[in-house]
């Protein structure tokens, strides 16, 4: 395909009127900005009417999809607001592939940078609403697969699947995308569930462990995202190492080892 039509991408699109909750001066919710290469939408908003954004960088003849979405968690239990780090590794991951979009192949990508931005933006707790949407729900509890409830803190569910805006928004964009591969981004527990070829990447990477399916029992993946996923498309959860801090996480170089996995994989499945 000749570089030229590689570099002939879709104008900017916005989907719906953006609104948003009022942002401070320490803010930690950094959302990309859209840029020509890049069609960008709001598709949805979050409890407390907070855009949550999508990002596509589309080859004109691409022959499949792939979704990453970040920060389902606004804290992930390792600093104050530590899903800020996320959101920068999807930043990252736009910026490269807008300014490279022949390194994606024939490769749709779609990139969801902040799942929670309510949690991110003015949760406080990891154990509550920070990790949790506004209602208290863990996102990633919220999800019609292997679904039980549960009242208790940080995994605290809604009466039924689907009972936060932000896993409708998920399963929305899943259900009319249609991706071939799902790849929900979390930290800090240094582990991978979910296909075996995808969380391999991951692991080489980041020298983390695959959790393995229980074949006794249907609780693998149960609940989550890429659970509920799993039934659509190829997908992984990836739990990244505990960098401690943002700096950490720059100096390891969390941005520039996802982006290899992603050009691996545009390249090898």
């Amino acid at each position: 395909m000749p570089v030229t039509a590689l570099l002939i991408l879709s104008l900017i699109t916005f989907v719906l009127p953006e609104k948003s909750i009022p942002t401070g001066e320490k803010t930690q919710l950094q959302i990309q900005e859209p840029q020509s290469q890049v069609t960008y939408q709001v598709i949805g908003y979050s409890y407390l009417d907070t855009a949550i954004k999508s990002y596509t960088i589309a080859p004109p003849n691409y022959n499949k999809t792939m979704l990453l979405t970040f920060a389902m968690h606004g804290y992930e239990n390792g600093w104050d607001k530590d899903g800020a780090a996320l959101v920068q590794i999807a930043n990252d991951v736009i910026n490269e592939f807008a300014g490279s979009p022949g390194e994606l192949k024939e490769t749709r990508l779609i990139v969801i940078p902040c799942v929670n931005p309510d949690g991110l933006e003015v949760g406080q707790s990891s154990c509550g609403f920070g990790r949790c949407n506004a209602q208290g729900i863990d996102i990633n509890r919220d999800f019609d697969y292997y679904w039980q409830y549960c009242s208790a803190g940080m995994y605290r569910t809604g009466n039924a699947p689907f009972s936060t805006p932000e896993a409708q928004i998920l399963r929305d964009v899943v259900l009319k995308e249609q991706p071939d591969i799902i790849i929900d981004f979390h930290g800090w527990l240094s582990c991978s569930y979910g296909d075996a070829a995808l969380t391999d990447y991951f692991n080489k990477a980041f020298n983390t462990r695959r959790q393995r399916p229980n074949t006794m029992d249907n609780t693998y993946m149960a609940q989550f995202f890429a659970g509920w996923a799993s039934q659509y498309a190829r997908s992984a959860l990836l739990e990244y190492p505990d960098p401690k801090t943002m700096q950490n996480m720059i100096d390891l170089k969390y941005s520039q080892k996802t982006i290899n996995i992603i050009r691996k994989i545009c390249s090898e499945i």
